[in-house]
């Protein structure tokens, strides 16, 4: 199949295998650095894995990818167990950070190099390259070397050098580390749109979350060698389930209390210093249970003199807690201020900004509220 009947095949089997890796560990003498995962990757869909450096990540990712072996458990690809199979046999094609290009060949020959390590013809590898470097607009530099492009231009030949096989699964390690804000933004964008123009099912490894949720179908945050919360990436900003979670994907602040009342609504959270938050009500909120919330920085309203200056008024049932402003730093299109309420505790409020819009001095009292849906119950 060439990569046109490839990108025209209607079956996301066809374009993209499903993946599944069930219960797969991963020691060093003592350390665990991949722990018991269990992961489901639909077909043609882009899973990220996220977590911060150690967790056990790109050592999953080499996994998958058969450059490391697994201690137990089973990865399976398209329904066909790969442990046993070698690298170069896997249907799988990996994207390094350094992306890994022969710097002694143009970039159509790194292109080819794949199709050539599989014995096919050098007109037809050729027709195929030019089709996978015509998916990543590269086909005017096709006979410089990689020394001759930029970080973005080398990334989109590494790139097309994976897609020419056809892989029914792409692998991508920390495939932005060596770009610029600027040029990292514009190629996050620019691979969500070829993956889902492809069809390919990804993995992709990042500690960044932001990028995490831009680019994915579905996110694994990991830690410590395990998945701690698997879901879209809307499942996990809107719902994370533990406060690393919540911490590390976004910026929330963590408060505790106990509940106080509850009706078929709202819950009352009672804090440490007698503030009160209302909470959604849920069949697993019990009067008196001690409880964690985490609420989003940009979910909480502000206001000065009555004045809100982020989001309106709504009709949602909602805490006011007095604060004092102290200390905001300026975002550019966002502010964002740490505001005490009370003795030693602290609440980061972001707030869009708008155009002309002065800085809330330090020390001006504020009044901050909280609609309930804001407040998430974590689970741990």
């Amino acid at each position: 199949m060439t990569l046109q009947q490839h990108l025209a095949s209607p079956s996301p089997e066809t374009r993209g295998g499903r993946l599944t890796i069930d219960n797969v560990s991963k020691r060093y003498g003592a350390f665990a650095a991949v722990d018991g995962i269990s992961l489901e990757v639909p077909a043609g869909s882009l899973l990220t894995l996220l977590g911060p450096s150690g967790c056990g990540k790109s050592t999953l990712l080499r996994m998958i990818a058969g450059f490391v072996g697994a201690d137990t458990g089973t990865i399976a690809l398209g329904g066909k167990h790969i442990l046993d199979v070698p690298p170069n046999k896997r249907d799988v094609a990996m994207v390094f950070q350094s992306y890994a290009l022969f710097p002694h060949m143009t970039i159509l020959e790194n292109t080819m190099f794949g199709l050539k390590m599989r014995r096919v013809p050098k007109r037809q590898a050729r027709v195929e390259a030019m089709q996978a470097l015509d998916l990543v607009k590269l086909t005017d530099l096709t006979e410089r070397y990689p020394s001759q492009l930029s970080g973005g231009q080398q990334q989109r030949a590494a790139l097309a050098r994976a897609l020419v096989t056809h892989p029914k699964v792409l692998l991508l390690d920390e495939p932005f580390g060596a770009l610029d804000k600027d040029l990292r933004d514009q190629m996050q964008l620019e691979l969500r749109k070829l993956q889902q123009s492809v069809g390919v099912t990804t993995v992709c490894v990042t500690h960044d979350q932001r990028e995490a949720m831009i680019i994915s179908d579905y996110i694994a945050v990991m830690r410590h060698g395990k998945v701690v919360q698997f879901g879209t990436p809307l499942d996990i900003y809107d719902a994370p389930r533990s406060r690393f979670v919540a911490d590390f994907v976004g910026s929330s602040n963590s408060v505790s209390g106990r509940i106080g009342k509850i009706d078929s609504q709202v819950a009352e959270c009672i804090l440490d210093n007698g503030d009160r938050l209302q909470v959604p009500a849920s069949k697993h909120l019990a009067l008196g249970q001690t409880i964690e919330l985490a609420i989003r920085a940009n979910a909480i309203r502000l206001a000065v003199d009555g004045q809100r200056t982020a989001l309106p008024q709504t009709s949602e049932t909602h805490a006011t807690l007095a604060g004092i402003v102290a200390f905001s730093i300026n975002l550019g299109d966002m502010v964002r201020y740490e505001v005490r309420v009370g003795e030693g505790r602290y609440f980061v409020v972001e707030i869009e900004r708008q155009p002309g819009q002065l800085m809330i001095p330090n020390g001006t009292p504020v009044d901050l509220s909280i609609a309930a849906q804001s407040c998430m119950v974590l689970d741990a």
